[in-house]
């Protein structure tokens, strides 16, 4: 009788040593997806923060942009006294392109568009 109780016993302990090496296998597997998470979410963290940045410095340009075009430009009368900007008509279509007044604020736009320095 001994001896069926010990293989009894030997056959339980084989039984969990299979379950705790599946566990230990899905636990691995989770922990690296885990890692793997976290490195998606930090890259996702700098691109948004690039994104943010970016839009940041478009929108800058954007500003520094209609202060030198003018409201001319934007489709308002241009305060008296300020250029702003003038529309060179091409006589061959109805499109009219700006001509950036002359200038600092001009000079520097051109150069972060550009990059030409005036």
């Amino acid at each position: 009788m001994e001896l069926a109780a010990l293989e009894s016993a030997e056959l339980t302990v084989s039984d969990l040593r299979g379950q705790l090496l599946e566990a230990s296998d899905e636990v691995e597997l989770a922990a690296s997806e885990l890692v793997q998470l976290q490195l998606v979410r930090q890259r996702w963290e700098a691109q948004s923060a690039d994104a943010r940045r970016e839009l940041a410095e478009r929108e800058r340009l954007a500003d520094e942009l209609a202060a030198v075009v003018g409201p001319a430009a934007l489709g308002a009368a241009a305060p008296p006294g300020e250029a702003g900007v003038q529309l060179a008509a091409d006589p061959e279509d109805e499109i009219g392109w700006p001509i950036l007044q002359e200038g600092p604020a001009a000079d520097r736009l051109r150069e972060r568009i550009l990059g030409v320095s005036y």
